[in-house]
C-alpha cells in the first residue's frame, strides 16, 4: 500500500535510518538487550548522522525541523528489523540536548 505522507527528504531519512539500523543495530543488539541498554557510543552515533536534536531550533544547534514523522520513521524502522531504539524517537529533542552531561 502506498502511502502519500511522507515528503521525499523524509524517505530519503527512511533510507538513511534503515541503513543505519541494519549496519549498527541489528549486529549488536544481542550484547545490547543482555547488558540492559545502548552503549553511549550508539548515541554518539545518531548524533553523528544528524538524528539527535532534530526539533531543537536551528538557533540552539538542531535541525528546528516537525519531528512527529521522523519519530514514526524511526519506529518503522526499529519495528522492521525487530529491535528496539527504547526511548530515542521521545528523548532526542530534549535530553541529549539540554544535559550537562551530554557532551
Amino acid at each position: 500500500m502506498r502511502r502519500d505522507i511522507f515528503t521525499a527528504e523524509q524517505e530519503d531519512f527512511r533510507r538513511m535510518v534503515r541503513d543505519f539500523v541494519e549496519r549498527e543495530i541489528v549486529p549488536a543488539y544481542p550484547r545490547w538487550e543482555q547488558a540492559g541498554e545502548a552503549p553511549r557510543s550508539f548515541f554518539r552515533q545518531l548524533g553523528s548522522i544528524g538524528v539527535m536534536g532534530m526539533s531543537i531550533p536551528e538557533k540552539f544547534g538542531g535541525a528546528g525541523v516537525d519531528y512527529f514523522r521522523y519519530s514514526v520513521i524511526l519506529q518503522e524502522e526499529a519495528s522492521r528489523a525487530l529491535v528496539t531504539m527504547g526511548t530515542v524517537r521521545t528523548q532526542l529533542a530534549t535530553s541529549a540536548a539540554t544535559s550537562p552531561r551530554s557532551g
